[in-house]
């Protein structure tokens, strides 16, 4: 990982061709990184990632591979208290993201319907 600089093909991140190449080769990146974690924590390295997992947690709020390897880590250093509060706050991340996208649906088929001038069924004749 240590030959990656940068978002892959910055120079082109507005160009529409691109911006499918540049999903698939974060991603990619993301998961290389969460492989590479899970093996710094099978070797003990516990609290050498913790620093490194609070950001990435921190810029990728709703990767839950991180925030659980985060909760791992801090547990396996002895700190089970900041490991509760980590998974007190992906709690209520989800639960906020799950919320608003509920929410979102509702409007949008509250909106859509109302929009609607004919019923949806007819009268049986």
């Amino acid at each position: 990982m240590p030959f990656w600089h940068g978002p892959p093909l910055a120079d082109f991140a507005y160009d529409s061709f691109a911006r499918g190449e540049i999903e698939r080769l974060c991603e990619l990146r993301l998961r290389a990184v969460e492989t590479r974690i899970d093996v710094d924590l099978a070797l003990g390295r516990h609290d050498d990632v913790v620093p490194e997992l609070q950001a990435l947690v921190a810029e990728h709020r709703l990767r839950e591979r991180f925030r659980g390897q985060l909760i791992l880590a801090l547990y396996r250093s002895g700190r089970k208290a900041d490991a509760l509060h980590v998974y007190e706050d992906a709690r209520l991340a989800l639960a906020e993201e799950l919320a608003s996208s509920r929410a979102k649906a509702c409007s949008s088929s509250t909106r859509r319907s109302s929009r609607t001038t004919r019923p949806c069924l007819r009268p049986l004749s």
